[in-house]
């Protein structure tokens, strides 16, 4: 599978989606799965950071897969997604997906940067804001 996911914190608080170049939809099917599973095991709030800072593009058929993404009943312990990528292409379709499929989209809260340390400073002011 080249889309490998992991927790990035002993809280089991924050899991990590490291995408590799060569990727496809049933990786991404299967890391949704593997993410939906890890989550199950525990109460809290989990934030997703999707790290694509190695990949430039993604597979035909993007707009359908980012319809799926976005209609697919979000589980109740998901907080803020954070895509990590330096690929405009790549933020170009999910945004236009967004504006496409805008009423599903809502009930995700997504974010985009270039740099993984963004991705942790974001999701450190959103757990802020949350809690605060």
């Amino acid at each position: 599978m080249k889309i490998n996911v992991r927790w990035e914190n002993d809280q089991q608080s924050l899991l990590y989606y490291a995408f590799e170049v060569g990727w496809d939809w049933k990786d991404m099917y299967d890391a949704f799965a593997q993410a939906r599973e890890m989550m199950e095991t525990v109460d809290h709030q989990v934030n997703i950071i999707m790290d694509l800072s190695h990949v430039s593009l993604i597979p035909k058929g993007a707009l359908a897969k980012i319809r799926w993404a976005f209609e697919s009943p979000k589980q109740k312990n998901v907080g803020l997604t954070v895509v990590v990528t330096p690929s405009s292409f790549i933020k170009s379709m999910i945004d236009l997906g967004t504006k496409i499929w805008g009423k599903a989209a809502k009930q995700w809260s997504v974010a985009f940067v270039t740099t993984i340390a963004e991705a942790h400073i974001l999701i450190e002011e959103y757990d802020g804001a949350m809690n605060g």
